[in-house]
Order: structure tokens, then sequence, then C-alpha cells
């Protein structure tokens, strides 16, 4: 009897990246380490090196930052609660939005690349099929994260909280600025020009000439 011909296609490229920042994101979000922690715990991250260990580590740390409303808009694109899902499964599908709706990943790379990565992750293998539908949703529906509410930024007990103690709309100001990325001070060599760095980075130069 003739067999199948069989998929001889190359992995997609990058899903080592994908697959550490998933793990990142698992012992994080799941065992409560911090994600320095983190890094010295995943085996597939400690393997990395340059800009893949790089990228690795900005998936998951926007992930960690937006991981209130990457939840509330994926939580609209599955069947059953993201809190019933696998753990790993669930990380694998915060990894790949996180490229999708924050880091501005090209569509076909974050999805296929990500698939991958469940593909290789053992406990999260079975659910490879739910993330390739999950992130295909996703790429298209970029506004459930965008028009999240603000205050899905903390957890829904926090936001009831906030709310009944400061009214709605103060608790939607309180989270907003908590939504804005923090200026980043960048201190250069001695000799360097701040000026022309500051044009360079379309960033303005302080008084302490940094």
């Amino acid at each position: 009897m003739a067999r199948p011909p069989q998929d001889k296609r190359p992995p997609a490229a990058g899903w080592q990246s994908r697959l550490a920042a998933a793990e990142l994101l698992h012992h994080t979000l799941d065992k409560g380490l911090d994600l320095e922690t983190a890094m010295d715990a995943s085996k597939t991250f400690r393997k990395l090196e340059g800009p893949d260990r790089g990228f690795a580590r900005a998936i998951a740390g926007a992930a960690l930052r937006g991981i209130g409303r990457i939840d509330y808009a994926l939580g609209g694109m599955v069947q059953r609660p993201l809190a019933d899902m696998e753990p790993e499964v669930r990380a694998v599908l915060c990894a790949g939005a996180a490229q999708l709706w924050m880091l501005g990943v090209a569509d076909h790379a974050a999805v296929s690349a990500t698939v991958e990565a469940a593909g290789r992750w053992h406990e999260a293998r079975r659910g490879g099929g739910l993330v390739n539908a999950v992130l295909r949703r996703a790429s298209r529906e970029a506004e459930a994260f965008h028009n999240a509410p603000p205050t899905s930024v903390w957890p829904e007990w926090m936001a009831a909280k906030l709310k009944a103690a400061l009214g709605p709309d103060r608790a939607d100001a309180m989270a907003r600025q908590q939504l804005e990325e923090p200026p980043i001070d960048v201190t250069l060599k001695p000799g360097e020009n701040p000026t022309v760095w500051a044009e360079k980075l379309g960033g303005a130069v302080l008084p302490n000439g940094s």
C-alpha cells in the first residue's frame, strides 16, 4: 500500500525564540517567577544567543506588560475560559498575540513560527491546532486588543475595587496612564554629542546632558 507523502517543509524560522518566550511566560505567569529567574529556568532561552535571545525577551516582556488586555482580547476568540486551558497553550497564545498586537511582527512570521513552537513543546503540542486558528483570527482582529477597556490591564477583582473606590472615569484615567510607555533615559559615552543623538532617536536633551 502506498504511503501518503510526508510533509518535508522546513520548520518555520525563529520558532526557538517563540518557544523560549512562551517558556518565560509559563514560568512567570504560572509558577510565579520573576523574569530574570525565569530566564535562568528556561532551557530553551539559555541556548539562545544574540538577537534571538533579545527577541525572546522582548516578546515575553511585551506580553507581561499587556497581559490583561491580551487575556481580554483572546478570551473572545476561544470557546472556553483561558484559565481552564492548559497553561503551556495559553503561554504560547500570549507569546503569539504579543508579536501581532504589540511588537508589529509580520502576521505570517508570527503565526507560523509560534505554531511551530507549540508543536515543539510537548506540553503544548496537542493545542497546536487551536494556536493556529486563534492566532490567525488574532491577526485579522487586532481591534479586539486595541479597543479593550483600559481597566483590562488589571485583574477583574482589582478593576472592580478601583472602579468602586474611584469611580469609572478616574479608574479609566489611571489605567490609561499605566498603559503609557515610560520614557527612556539614554546616557551617552563621553565625547558623544547629545544633540545629534536626540535628533537620531527622536528624543530631547535633558539638563544633565542625557
